[in-house]
């Protein structure tokens, strides 16, 4: 078994900072070549010990590193590779099985990285039954079969499945429940000439004469599972009475199987209900009149799989545990996620916001948006409409999305802010198996202000002067609410070809409460290329000629110009 769970390398000091950094979230140990780390002798070690491996370097120095020690998929841990600036997570070995694809990724939201991730089903948006096992905790018999399963949902082919366990949910696209014998997949503890997934649910009841052999208990062992057809991998513990606590050869073999064991009392097993194979010698012996199969079923909290088994002095039994498993764990989910973008530069976004454009496998948005993060992610499929089509793109986002795509919906600024956040959510009764996720971003109130000092450093409020929605009427009543109540003022939609005296009818309102010396300013293309920004008074402001990619912000009556910086005061006093 692995004793450890992530064994971070680093190879240049801007490396090692990056580790343990990433090694504070996610845990684990960081080494360093330039304390004298031998490269060969750390990835042997790692390998041998550790879930998984994180070199923080070059792709190919990974790859060298770890090619003396693969042994395959299903034992291979998790290997990833990450440049020291932080660009990019690449996941190298065990995407699925091992979780270096989900590693890669918690790497990426951490550092702002691009998880690169290439294994086809994810590409594809299919369903991955190798890391849907993983995540559900359950074993691959034979992992080679994964690849003629893949490979017939990959073709648009459906895959039968059947388990011998309760699953919650619908089952993901492309896949079929069957009670049939000739499943493409079966989720039991017994072998089948198909993938099987098998869950770690029973518990093996073992009794023993003094100083029996490890080599003996395996080899029963080996006999039990040949004769009932039940895989090794469906055994998670042993258990057995108390007098056999000094047992060395049952430690050691249940040590060689990761298993731990659980020893009971006499009184304890005798206390058990149930019917159970009796031996008087045993009884005689011990205290009670069956070991094996008590303590199986005590240490289960479930049935007998199978009964007593006996041989060379050993006995055998399994009870199993209870368990469901779910769907909705790492199926293609039906996901939308509507993603505020900040002012647009990569820069600017938020983790979380790359984390959910990286996992994204279709952009929406309106064309200005999309040529924003073009850039970013060339290969993408995206899909845009107009301006006043936004209904339409929410439809469109939420209906791939039931389809089984992830999709990511994206808008400038604040999603929730004048965005795309209350029309997806509106419209979301009609799709009830998509699971929508709004990703904040930065608005332009918050970075405009940035760009002009700290306008909005007391009680502010935020007005679009836009009236394709809201009657001007309203408009001018929050207006005036705004100037009696004192607050600063952001403006957004300021003016456009058609509203060209909006900026100037908002002016005149708030200069009936406020004098004309009022600091104001504005900003252009805030956080982009071309960014504008100018410093003015109220009484400026109403002549100004602005469009609809400016953001106007007015002072309070406590709004100063402070060494060129445009300041409301929190208020402190020393």
């Amino acid at each position: 078994m692995k004793s450890r769970e992530i064994a971070w390398l680093a190879f240049t000091e801007k490396g090692r900072a990056l580790a343990q950094r990433l090694c504070a979230s996610l845990g684990g140990e960081v080494s360093y070549t330039g304390d004298g780390v031998s490269l060969r002798d750390w990835t042997g070690k790692a390998f041998a010990e550790s879930r998984a491996l994180v070199f923080i370097g070059a792709a190919g120095i990974a790859v060298r590193a770890s090619a003396p020690y693969l042994t395959g998929k299903a034992a291979d841990p998790a290997v990833v590779a990450v440049d020291e600036c932080a660009r990019f997570a690449v996941p190298l070995l065990s995407g699925h099985l091992g979780g270096a694809n989900a590693l890669a990724r918690e790497i990426a939201l951490l550092c702002g990285a691009e998880a690169v991730i290439t294994t086809a089903t994810d590409r594809n948006g299919v369903f991955a039954f190798d890391e849907w096992a993983r995540v559900q905790g359950l074993r691959v018999a034979d992992p080679g079969r994964i690849r003629a399963v893949s490979a017939k949902l990959l073709a648009g082919e459906t895959v039968t499945l059947r388990s011998a366990f309760p699953i919650d949910g619908e089952p993901p696209k492309g896949v079929c429940l069957t009670e049939s014998g000739e499943a493409d997949v079966w989720v039991d503890v017994r072998a089948h000439d198909a993938l099987t997934l098998v869950p770690p649910v029973l518990v093996l009841g073992v009794g023993c004469r003094r100083n029996t052999a490890p080599e003996t208990l395996e080899a029963r062992f080996a006999a039990l599972c040949r004769e009932t057809g039940i895989l090794p991998e469906a055994v998670c513990e042993a258990a057995t009475i108390d007098l056999k606590r000094l047992e060395r050869g049952l430690e050691d073999f249940c040590a060689a199987h990761g298993w731990p064991l659980r020893f009971f009392s006499a009184e304890e097993l005798a206390a058990l209900e149930g019917e159970y194979s009796a031996s008087a010698f045993v009884e005689q012996t011990t205290g009670v009149d069956n070991i094996c199969e008590r303590a199986a079923a005590k240490a289960a909290q479930g049935p007998l799989r199978v009964r007593k088994q006996a041989g060379e002095g050993v006995t055998f039994a399994l009870a199993e545990k209870q368990r469901h498993l779910d769907w909705r764990l790492v199926s293609p989910q039906a996901k939308l996620y509507v993603v505020g973008l900040g002012p647009g530069k990569p820069d600017g976004m938020t983790l979380e916001a790359r984390a959910a454009l990286d996992r994204a496998e279709l952009l929406c948005g309106y064309p200005a948006y999309l040529d924003l993060i073009a850039p970013l992610y060339p290969g993408k499929a995206c899909y845009s409409t107009p301006m006043t089509q936004e209904l339409a793109r929410c439809r469109h986002a939420l209906e791939e999305a039931a389809h089984g795509r992830t999709v990511a919906l994206v808008c400038s600024g604040d999603a929730g802010v004048y965005g795309l956040a209350s029309p997806v959510l509106e419209l979301l009764p009609d799709y009830p198996g998509v699971e929508v996720e709004i990703v904040p971003g930065v608005t332009a109130a918050l970075s405009g202000a940035a760009s002009l000092g700290a306008p909005l450093g007391h009680d502010f409020c935020v007005i679009s002067l836009s009236d394709l929605l809201t009657p001007w009427q309203q408009i001018e009543k929050r207006l005036r609410c705004a100037a009696e109540g004192d607050f600063a003022v952001v403006l957004y939609n300021p003016s456009s070809r058609r509203r060209r005296e909006h900026l100037r009818k908002a002016c005149d309102i708030l200069l009936t409460f406020r004098g004309a010396e009022t600091p104001c300013g504005w900003v252009r293309n805030i956080g982009r290329e071309g960014e504008e920004k100018a410093l003015l008074t109220l009484g400026e402001l109403r002549d100004a000629e602005l469009d609809m990619f400016t953001t106007v912000f007015i002072g309070s009556s406590a709004t100063r110009l402070v060494g060129g910086s445009l300041v409301t005061p929190r208020g402190y006093r020393a």
